[in-house]
């Protein structure tokens, strides 16, 4: 019996320029089977002259036997390098690379002078929701239906917070090892958060029926607050990450996001009497974990737990919408299915939408 003939070898090639080497493997496409491997080493320190990285890929390629029998390429280098170039594409200074931290005790200081982490966030977090506040009063004339609008517009504010921190979840969970269980993690931080509003909501009603009034506004109020720590860890983490400008625009994007939310607490609280500590109760309990989620993401952040905390923040928006829906089919005019209901729903999540391209 004749031998069978050999299979062709297809071989791909990648490359990895790290801060320390250049790394270049070949393997079978076939089977993953390491062909072929070289190294070499790249300069110590932060700064690097860029042709140094080039001259170790010639030498990292040929000792991997060179690429010209490879049918593809696949290339990573290291990230938060700055490389400085001149009109016509020439290098004016050695590159700075992720590990220089010499403008860290400038950032620091620029952000001091700025009034501190904690007095953004607190403009972040506090203000804006106590001004959203301010619409109490209006909304105590307002007439059953408008009232019932306002409260759909409280479950169409909170529907966009939950989706929008879920969607942040996973996206960051994407980028954790696999051996961390995959979207496990977002899942339990959804469904440990929504259990814990439950058990809050048992607790806070004192009627069978569900939460009304002041109790309400509390629930609304905690589940913004689960929601504001993660936009706090946005802040405190483009901050001590020297990421000044980024962390500016996220201070006023939040500022004009939160203010909508000041109207989602107040629209359950307005058949309710309830007095100016009791606001200002609300208002804390709504803003200050921006101020926590803030000094977290500042200084004890991890890969871990940002995307919890968001998930933390889904399950609790999510499950307050429900006890939300709850209350306005049981007072609005006509239930959920009313215009005034629907209308005002679709019209929280524009608001939120709209204010995020404002800012965005």
């Amino acid at each position: 019996m004749p031998p069978m003939p050999s299979r062709a070898r297809t071989l791909v090639a990648g490359v990895d320029s790290s801060t320390q080497a250049c790394k270049v493997v070949v393997r079978d496409a076939g089977t993953g089977a390491l062909v072929r491997f070289g190294r070499a080493p790249h300069p110590d320190g932060t700064e690097v002259d860029p042709q140094a990285w080039w001259e170790a890929l010639q030498v990292a390629v040929a000792a991997a036997g060179g690429l010209d029998d490879v049918a593809a390429l696949s290339v990573g280098g290291q990230q938060h390098g700055m490389v400085c170039l001149d009109e016509s594409g020439g290098v004016v200074r050695p590159a700075l690379l992720w590990n220089d931290v010499r403008s860290a005790a400038a950032a620091r200081q620029l952000l001091d002078e700025l009034g501190g982490g904690a007095a953004w966030a607190d403009a972040v977090g506090v203000v804006p929701v106590a001004l959203g506040l301010l619409w109490l009063p209006s909304l105590r004339r307002a007439g059953a239906a408008w009232l019932a609008a306002f409260m759909a517009l409280t479950a169409g504010l909170l529907t966009f917070l939950g989706v929008e921190a879920l969607s942040e979840a996973l996206e960051l969970q994407a980028a954790l090892p696999s051996a961390l269980g995959g979207p496990g993690l977002v899942l339990l931080g959804v469904a440990a958060s929504a259990l814990g509003m439950t058990f809050l909501s048992a607790r806070l009603s004192r009627r069978r029926t569900g939460l009304t009034g002041l109790a309400l506004a509390l629930l609304v109020a905690v589940g913004i607050g689960v929601h504001n720590l993660g936009e706090g860890l946005a802040i405190g983490t483009s901050f001590s990450t020297g990421e000044l400008q980024l962390g500016a625009f996220l201070v006023i994007g939040f500022m004009v996001h939160n203010v909508t939310e000041g109207l989602g607490i107040a629209a359950p609280a307005t058949r309710a009497r309830v007095t100016l500590v009791q606001l200002a109760g609300l208002a804390l309990i709504a803003g200050a974990p921006a101020i926590l989620g803030t000094w977290i993401g500042g200084y004890a952040t991890n890969d871990v737990l940002t995307p919890l905390f968001f998930a933390l923040a889904a399950g609790a928006a999510l499950q307050v919408v429900v006890e939300v829906a709850r209350y306005v089919a049981r007072t609005a005019p006509g239930g959920l299915r009313s215009g005034w209901a629907v209308g005002g729903y679709l019209a929280g999540i524009t608001a939120m939408w709209a204010t995020g391209l404002l800012v965005g």
